[in-house]
């Protein structure tokens, strides 16, 4: 399990209404007041554009997305930013219960959804806690993938070099014996 260690954790909140914007924060503000063993830094965009705009400018830890953003969706909001080689977490906040959206948002590559209804402290804790955790086995794993693969490059240039050596040690004793030889000859 994560261990934060009283860090900051910066986020972006994409949220076009005010009431929902009002419901994240004050989840926030409790998060923050009890001792979870980070602080939620939030900052807010207003809609689509100031999202992309802010996510492009800052470094966010971690994303929350509204699902309906004026005309686009938060998976058009993660896609866009994915296509700019922002890599999230992105977790989608959404008044919709319904389970083709889950499979929508969750298949999209995003990395979990909350229902605004049941927004808490310890939900909001364990979403971070988890997407987070989630981010750094990616990472682990992407680095694992590519020491794997310098490990499989030094091997193949390993046997590249002792397949050369194989072929140049023979041209290499004729020109031994071809300096020999001459040598010899100038005696």
């Amino acid at each position: 399990m994560l261990t934060f260690n009283h860090q900051i954790i910066r986020s972006l909140f994409v949220e076009d209404s005010f009431l929902d914007y009002q419901l994240m924060d004050s989840a926030v503000r409790k998060l923050n007041a009890s001792d979870y063993g980070f602080y939620l830094d939030v900052d807010w965009a207003r809609n689509f554009d100031e999202g992309l705009s802010k996510a492009k400018k800052g470094r966010y830890d971690i994303f929350f997305i509204d699902y309906v953003l004026n005309g686009n969706t938060g998976l058009d909001f993660a896609g866009s930013l994915a296509n700019e080689g922002a890599s999230g977490p992105f977790i989608i906040m959404t008044g919709y219960d319904n389970l083709g959206f889950v499979n929508e948002a969750l298949n999209s590559g995003t990395y979990d959804y909350i229902l605004k209804n049941e927004l808490t402290p310890s939900l909001l804790f364990r979403c971070i806690s988890y997407a987070l955790e989630r981010k750094k086995a990616e990472e682990r794993l992407k680095q694992d993938d590519h020491r794997g693969k310098l490990e499989a490059l030094g091997q193949m240039a390993s046997g590249i070099a002792h397949e050369l050596n194989n072929l140049l040690q023979p041209i290499m004793l004729k020109a031994d014996d071809i300096c020999d030889e001459t040598n010899n000859d100038d005696v």
